[in-house]
């Protein structure tokens, strides 16, 4: 049996003084890979920076809803570029979450549909975070139906 942890944010702060440990765990619990999700664009570049020392890493990249408020050409250029490499397995964490609000909703789903994009010009799947937004979601991705991917924090039927 191959197991695979398709979500985890290893790239924290909480994981600089124990990763080796933790990595050593899961291995030996039969863990092959752990899919490190960016979630901002400090995210992102520490994900891939962690891909290189450790390979069962293999990095996302991606603005989550609540930072779409930061939403650049800056940031757009980065998240092309790095889902050129052929490391980067998925662009994520990426969504909506109408729960909290923390970026206006027009500008989470003007960025979701930017991301969603970059995933079908670099044919790479999705992790997707939905929260309060599921007719929001569905509406999208019916623009976008070749797509694939994961939902992550959904919670409707």
């Amino acid at each position: 049996m191959r197991l695979i942890d398709t979500h985890a944010h290893l790239q924290g702060a909480e994981f600089n003084r124990d990763l080796e440990p933790v990595l050593a765990r899961a291995v030996k619990a039969g863990v092959q890979l752990i899919i490190n999700v960016g979630y901002d664009l400090n995210s992102s570049k520490r994900a891939i920076q962690l891909y290189r020392k450790y390979s069962m890493l293999p990095p996302a990249v991606g603005i989550h809803p609540h930072d779409a408020k930061a939403w650049s050409d800056e940031v757009e250029s980065s998240l092309r570029r790095w889902a050129g490499s052929p490391h980067v397995v998925a662009i994520g964490e990426i969504g909506l979450d109408f729960y909290k609000d923390y970026s206006p909703r027009a500008q989470q789903l003007q960025v979701l549909e930017k991301q969603l994009q970059i995933a079908l010009d670099y044919r790479l799947p999705v992790i997707l975070h939905v929260r309060n937004a599921y007719m929001d979601i569905l509406n999208v991705l019916k623009n976008f139906p070749s797509l694939r991917g994961v939902m992550h924090a959904f919670s409707n039927t």
